[in-house]
């Protein structure tokens, strides 16, 4: 799997940083469909640090989240506090996103294989994107 490519995205992209019990996790969408999820980071030591991971590989600008990205985010806090979530509904963004990511979501994954990904992530410097078109 290659890393994706900061050039894959445009500048029509926004993130977000925000807390779960787990950590920091970051989430961004694009302006044109700002219900759809275009990348999702996994908690690093600090918040700071999960922001510099995500701007390590994704090209974006800082905002508030819209609506439909605030909810994912309260599903996702949620999720992370036990009350689990397969978050089948949520439209994803894969535009340039490999194959060890589109088999993630694909298959689900428990809170404890989250917590086993985030780790493997972190050991690897791979950030856990997860998009569709």
């Amino acid at each position: 799997m290659t890393a994706k490519s900061t050039d894959s995205f445009d500048a029509d992209i926004r993130y977000t940083v925000f807390d779960t019990a787990i950590g920091a996790c970051g989430i961004a969408w694009r302006v044109d469909a700002p219900s759809t999820v275009a990348a999702f980071q996994l908690p690093e030591a600090t918040a700071e640090a999960t922001e510099a991971r995500m701007l390590g590989w994704l090209k974006a600008e800082r905002s508030d989240p819209p609506e439909p990205i605030a909810g994912v985010i309260d599903r996702v806090c949620r999720h992370l506090e036990g009350t689990l979530d397969d978050f089948l509904n949520i439209p994803l963004d894969y535009a340039g996103v490999g194959d060890f990511e589109r088999r993630v979501h694909g298959r689900g994954v428990s809170l404890a294989q989250e917590k086993a990904l985030a780790a493997r992530a972190r050991s690897h410097h791979l950030p856990i994107v997860l998009a569709r078109k």
